[in-house]
């Protein structure tokens, strides 16, 4: 769906101030905003970037310049002091002073720049048009030679200064007005999303090491107490064998757990601008996050006011259509009728599918949130039953009623849960935010 919209935004972006006559769009060689205006739109139709040579001014190179070597010695340089750093203020650093919060606030400016030039452009077009009127009120009266003021009509529309492209410039000067902020928060939603990401990499990974931690002790004192009976003449060699063997492999688990938590700080790092062996105390806990209880409906009606392809779509019907209209007078056999026709069919067919395809993407992130938490609410019931079950399998064996691959099997089950319930939080928790952003402008920015 968003590959859709993106296409046809694309298309508008193309077609959209094109002459009647076949002339070239209008533009004004000495005016910066007129002639600086490209949009870069991505085939994935997830992120599409707008840049705009009037808005990116040499100062404003040499600032971010600056900005990023800045960046770039402060990431260099390795505090042995751990710096704290909570979920929160992560999200915070990434949107005020990572590489793509610059990036998103040169996208900014550019989306400013451009509805600006939108602006400019409706202004102009319409004083040359007040000029044609003008002039043919005076040719009417005999003042002008006739000769001359279809002259200038014929330079006016050559030059794009048509009544069509007025109206798709207004158009896309009102777009591009309401569209600022909508874009920006996409990027900082986009931003925050991929930050808690590597954020719950890191809380999970540690998690994980606190339960590989914990299984290794019980295994050692597993071992202990086997040796102990075995030297009481109570056990076989081959039980010392078998505990000996679970304490060997609880250590090789508890080795690979340290090398995934240090990965993840190094992938944190890296995506914050640190130094890769940066210590930083992760202030967070993998816990729940508190979230309204799950209202579907409520979340479409927001998704389908505020998400950025509904407005897209909307906006790409509303070009096409002037555009198509203005054609009226053509042949409705002509290439140019027929695909002007075309672009406005898809365009309206993008329009009509896009709620659609918003309310089934928010419905089924509510059913997958709702699944998330009971996947959670069931791991936390099979890490109790399984620790209950070991230590009365424990007590049982210490009265020689089980036997050592019972209690074995015991302590497994209990390992395996606490790694479940670890994973479930951070599966909910993503899925959490993931709901919220499309119950919002969602997370990828509009070409304006």
């Amino acid at each position: 769906m968003k590959k859709e919209i993106c296409f046809v935004l694309i298309m508008v972006l193309l077609t959209g101030t094109a002459c009647v006559y076949g002339g070239e769009a209008y533009a004004e060689s000495t005016s910066a905003s007129a002639n600086s205006a490209t949009a870069v739109a991505s085939t994935t139709g997830t992120s599409i970037t707008a840049t705009s040579g009037s808005a990116v001014t040499k100062s404003a190179v040499t600032k971010s310049a600056i900005t990023e070597s800045a960046v770039t010695a402060s990431a260099s340089a390795i505090s042995a002091k751990p710096v704290p750093l909570s979920m929160k203020e992560a999200v915070k650093i990434m949107q005020t002073t990572g590489a793509r919060a610059q990036t998103a606030e040169l996208n900014k400016k550019s989306d400013t720049a451009l509805a600006k030039g939108y602006g400019e452009t409706v202004s102009k077009i319409s004083k040359i048009l007040s000029g044609l009127d003008l002039l043919d009120k005076y040719s009417a009266l005999g003042y002008v030679n006739p000769s001359v003021a279809m002259e200038k009509s014929i330079e006016a529309q050559e030059g794009g200064a048509t009544g069509v492209n007025k109206k798709v410039s207004e158009l896309r000067r009102d777009f591009a007005q309401g569209q600022i902020d909508n874009n920006y928060k996409a990027e900082m939603n986009q931003i925050e999303y991929e930050t808690l990401k590597v954020y719950y990499g890191v809380l999970l990974a540690t998690d994980n090491l606190k339960t590989e931690e914990d299984n290794l002790k019980t295994q050692q004192d597993i071992l202990k107490n086997t040796k102990a009976q075995y030297q009481a003449g109570m056990l076989a060699k081959k039980d010392v064998l078998s505990a000996e063997s679970g304490v060997t492999a609880a250590k090789s688990s508890l080795q690979a757990a340290r090398t995934k938590l240090e990965y993840a700080k190094m992938s944190f790092n890296y995506l914050l601008g640190y130094s890769a062996t940066q210590p930083i105390t992760f202030t967070d806990k993998l816990e729940v996050v508190s979230s309204a209880a799950i209202d579907a409906e409520a979340s479409v009606k927001s998704a389908l006011a505020l998400r950025n392809e509904i407005k897209g779509a909307e906006f790409a019907v509303k070009v096409h259509g002037i555009l198509l209209d203005n054609l009226k007078a053509y042949p409705k056999s002509s290439s140019a009728y027929m695909e002007q026709q075309v672009a406005l069919l898809s365009a309206e067919k993008t329009r009509k599918d896009a709620p659609i395809l918003i309310e089934i993407e928010v419905r089924s992130k509510a059913a997958e949130l709702a699944d998330k938490q009971a996947a959670l609410e069931a791991a936390r019931s099979i890490q109790t039953y399984a620790q209950e079950g070991y230590r009365l399998i424990d007590i049982s064996y210490q009265a020689g009623m089980t036997t050592l691959a019972e209690l074995q099997q015991a302590q497994v089950n209990v390992y395996k849960a606490g790694l479940a319930v670890s994973k479930a939080i951070s599966d909910y928790d993503l899925a959490s935010y993931d709901f919220g952003y499309a119950a919002n402008v969602g997370t990828a920015r509009l070409p304006l």
